[in-house]
């Protein structure tokens, strides 16, 4: 009889290059999200004045659902065919397009790009990040943020399996239900961007949402709600933040050339909430079961409205 001969041990010296690899791979790409939450909005800031920047960032604020549902529309095709390598190469051909793409067609406002306009230095950057940081609007900002993201993130890590465990869905009924929260989150990003601009303001845009997500969230996953329908209508309202808060950050600082500093701060609750909030969830469901997650979606919109109460924002 032939016997099976075990695999090859992997020398200690193999996962340790693995490991680097595999870390620096991941520093690289939170480095890339990072600079792209930042710089993008930035640049658009310098393009269109206040009373036309809600339109602008909102549609640049829907490339995370959109590309959310364009990777898990394309990784499943790309993986069955090609395999998981076939992926990777599939992604680095995506960004080397976007990056030619972005070197070729965008450009800088003239004003940004004069002979006069010459670098200010790095300490004399610290000293304005500095003063920045020491400002309460920013901050306030940043918290309301991460409480919209900590919701969203976490609703869309968990509505699949509770879906299919708690109410007998199909895997790909819940994937329907769950890429049509995203599109309507996707399409409410782009109109809470007319909105704002349409009624010139960002803050009542910022805490309507959030009073409607504090009452809505009472009926999430709880007995004999529809949820197929409370979860369209979550991530429609909540959508409305997104493009309100990028607005305001700009205009929560006194300087315009401080506008990408606002934004690296709120790119921080950004993450933060990103992080925290499926990983709150996570704890309650497995301690409490998933009615009790109540108590963390409520207060956590509570927490939004009250932080962007007290912005002073200019418009």
């Amino acid at each position: 009889m032939q016997q099976n001969t075990p695999p090859a041990a992997v020398p200690p010296t193999a996962w340790m290059i693995l490991a680097v690899v595999f870390f620096s791979s991941l520093i690289l790409e939170g480095a890339g999200l990072c600079l792209m939450s930042i710089v993008a909005p930035t640049a658009l800031t310098a393009w269109f004045p206040p009373e036309r920047r809600g339109l602008a960032l909102g549609v640049w604020g829907t490339w995370v659902p959109f590309s959310s549902i364009l990777a898990f529309a394309a990784a499943g095709a790309i993986t069955s065919r090609f395999g998981w390598r076939g992926l990777w190469w599939a992604s680095l051909v995506y960004t080397t397009l976007a990056f030619a793409v972005f070197l070729f067609l965008f450009r800088m406002p003239r004003e940004m790009t004069t002979p006069e306009r010459q670098p200010s230095g790095f300490r004399r950057e610290w000293a304005s990040l500095r003063e920045v940081l020491k400002k309460a609007d920013p901050w306030r900002l940043t918290i309301s943020f991460a409480c919209y993201n900590a919701l969203i993130v976490a609703l869309i890590t968990f509505m699949t399996p509770f879906l299919m465990h708690e109410r007998g869905f199909t895997s790909d009924e819940a994937r329907f239900w769950v890429a049509g929260l995203i599109v309507v989150n996707m399409l409410a990003v782009l109109g809470g961007g007319l909105l704002s601009d349409a009624l010139g303001t960002r803050k009542k845009c910022i805490l309507g949402p959030y009073a409607l997500l504090a009452l809505i969230m009472l009926f999430y996953f709880q007995p004999g709600s529809e949820i197929a329908a409370v979860m369209l209508l979550v991530g429609g309202v909540s959508g409305l933040v997104v493009t309100p808060s990028l607005s305001a950050a700009p205009e929560v600082v006194e300087r315009q050339e401080d506008a990408g500093k606002a934004l690296s701060i709120l790119a921080v609750g950004m993450n933060g909430g990103m992080v925290f909030g499926p990983a709150i969830y996570g704890l309650i469901v497995d301690r409490a079961g998933w009615e009790a997650t109540v108590w963390f979606s409520v207060p956590v919109m509570i927490l939004g409205f009250v932080a962007a109460w007290r912005l002073k924002v200019r418009c």
